[in-house]
């Protein structure tokens, strides 16, 4: 049997709430929302922003899925 991943759950529940919300958020909100420690948001947030899966706006401090996570049908 294998051991839960605490930092691939903290993902899995990150992306969740941005994709409900499916607008950009507050990092602070995202993050108190999260429920985990400080150390272990950044750790997750900054993986998942250097690795294209959400995207980070600096001048308003939002955060949002990436458009192209989006299967779009035409």
């Amino acid at each position: 049997m294998t051991e839960p991943n605490p930092i691939r759950t903290i993902a899995d529940n990150m992306m969740a709430l941005l994709e409900r919300k499916n607008a950009p958020m507050n990092v602070k909100m995202v993050e108190k929302l999260s429920n985990v420690d400080h150390a272990r948001f950044k750790l997750v947030f900054d993986f998942l922003v250097k690795f294209d899966v959400i995207k980070y706006t600096l001048d308003d401090q939002t955060v949002k899925l990436n458009d192209s996570l989006f299967i779009q049908n035409h």
